[in-house]
């Protein structure tokens, strides 16, 4: 889906400056695009999962950058051993935009087989431990929906901080980066600035391998718009722990369609000689406000002829052109709506030598066409005849 807030984004760029988790990259995210919160949030409640959990966005300043925290209050017993086909199952029934369960799942899926690899497990059988909290399906769930939001493919991140040292888990301690994380930034380009501590977490990790993202530089001209901010909750000495979104758009383009809203008025006559109603029509063209008016041949009860009207008009003059086909005709009742067009960019060029003005209309393709105005052409029309017809006249004389 692509909204306002998510128009024209020509790539988003990810720095892990202090590295990344699934937290760090949901609240950067909505920093970036604040306005999409309160959906997030609605579309979470809606399905259900928030029994579970509270998500709480939170504004946040560690006196070098302020940006965004996400805080996660769990509801019921935090369980912490699941298996995935069970976790599968569950997030399959969710009432959340399919693109987003199948996301979800993907994010998941991937950090399951990455799980499988390291012990050597059947990917179905794999159960998650840390990765089963309701703080990690909380951030994996509001990642995905943020994604799909968004709508863009096209992502880029820079290299990724190692980290080090070591870290305790269900499976005692356990070298960092874990060794699921690893086999997740397989191919990425890393680094190591010496600082100790987990800087890419499984589920950062299993984040990046779903959107897949490039880490060439920018090489075409982009428009830098939007930067959020997405901290994490360890605390680094003399950095600060943050992710950066960058979000890089095109150049609006100027388009050759042109959207609006009209208003459509219809009804039918049948007890009005074709020639004042003629007259009325054509008077009716001429007010300001019209775009059109045209008629149609109908039957209708009892065998009757009778002419169907229909009138394009500016919304805010409705009133006025009810008033005024209820005056010029003998119509009872008049049917109204309102409605969208689109209509291609056109112009009118000035007279050529002729004295035909020409309609120049702009098409999509690129393609532009040209159409004289039929009023000219025919003036211009009889006065070739009339001219012809003089001609010959002054030869007979002779």
């Amino acid at each position: 889906m692509n909204t306002s807030s998510t128009a024209n984004i020509k790539r988003i760029h990810i720095e892990p400056l202090g590295g990344i988790s699934g937290d760090m990259f949901v609240a950067s995210i909505l920093h970036a695009f604040s306005d999409v919160y309160s959906s997030l949030i609605c579309d979470l409640e809606k399905s259900g999962i928030m029994k579970n959990f509270d998500i709480e966005l939170i504004s946040h300043n560690d006196h070098t950058f302020s940006g965004n925290r996400i805080k996660i209050s769990q509801k019921k017993e935090n369980y912490k051993d699941v298996k995935w086909s069970d976790l599968k199952y569950e997030l399959s029934k969710l009432t959340l935009p399919k693109k987003t369960i199948e996301r979800a799942i993907d994010i998941f899926s991937l950090l399951a087989e990455a799980e499988s690899r390291v012990h050597g497990v059947k990917t179905e059988d794999i159960t998650f431990h840390e990765v089963g909290a309701w703080d990690s399906i909380a951030d994996i769930l509001s990642a995905a929906w943020l994604v799909d939001h968004i709508g863009t493919t096209n992502w880029s991140v820079a290299s990724l901080p190692l980290g080090s040292g070591s870290i305790k888990t269900k499976h005692g301690q356990i070298p960092i980066p874990a060794p699921a994380v690893i086999e997740l930034i397989k191919g990425f380009r890393c680094y190591d600035d010496g600082i100790t501590g987990e800087r890419v977490t499984p589920t950062g990790a299993a984040i990046l391998a779903h959107l897949k993202p490039t880490q060439k530089s920018l090489k075409q001209e982009a428009i830098l718009t939007r930067v959020g901010i997405g901290f994490g909750s360890q605390s680094f000495p003399g950095m600060s722990n943050i992710l950066r979104t960058i979000v890089f758009t095109d150049e609006p383009k100027q388009s050759d369609i042109f959207n609006e809203e009209i208003a459509i008025l219809s009804f039918d006559v049948d007890d009005q000689t074709p020639e004042d109603l003629s007259v009325a029509l054509d008077k009716i063209r001429n007010i300001d406000g019209i775009k059109d008016v045209s008629q149609t041949t109908r039957f209708g009860k009892k065998g009757r002829i009778l002419i169907g009207v229909k009138l394009l008009c500016d919304v805010e003059s409705i009133e006025k052109f009810l008033n005024i086909c209820f005056s010029e005709t003998t119509t009872l009742g008049i049917r109204w709506q309102i409605t969208n067009r689109s209509s291609l960019k056109r112009n009118i060029l000035k007279k050529n030598s002729r004295g035909v003005r020409v309609k120049k209309s702009y098409r999509p393709n690129g393609e532009v066409t040209l159409k004289a105005e039929m009023d000219d052409l025919k003036i211009h029309n009889n006065y070739k005849k009339r001219e012809k017809v003089r001609k010959e006249s002054e030869k007979q004389k002779k």
